[in-house]
């Protein structure tokens, strides 16, 4: 009875986290092309830019949220979804792998951090309840 309230939080987590990069992805665009000012993110007359931005900042949010907000099963679906990920950019594009993995670790520790913070100044940090 508990897989089912567990499985709509993480899905509220995936929807929030999408929520969040439709948001801010003027911003987000404008943070990539200061990064990484001689990338166009396509080949021939095809501009790829919105679309690597889309999966970066889901990559760094998806796996930030989930540690942060989610309930006692978060490390195992972090780990699934940041391998998921990792595996998918692995094949995407082998030249460019370091920046996504960078991103997903780099969500996942501070996933944790958020996690440890809050915990011990709150006391028990409540995972995000429906």
């Amino acid at each position: 009875m508990n897989l089912l309230p567990s499985f709509l939080r993480y899905a509220l987590l995936i929807l929030l986290s999408g929520l969040v990069v439709f948001v801010f992805q003027s911003q987000l665009m404008n943070l990539y092309k200061y990064a990484f000012p001689n990338e166009t993110g396509g080949g021939f007359d095809i501009n790829f830019t919105g679309i690597v931005v889309l999966f970066y900042s889901i990559e760094f949010l998806l796996p930030l949220l989930i540690v942060a907000l989610g309930d006692r099963s978060r490390y195992w679906v972090a780990g699934v979804l940041a391998g998921s990920l990792g595996i998918f950019e692995l094949f995407a594009d082998q030249f460019n792998f370091k920046i996504p993995l960078l991103l997903i670790a780099s969500g996942l520790v501070f996933g944790f951090l958020i996690r440890l913070i809050a915990t011990n100044t709150l006391g028990k940090m409540p995972s995000l309840s429906l």
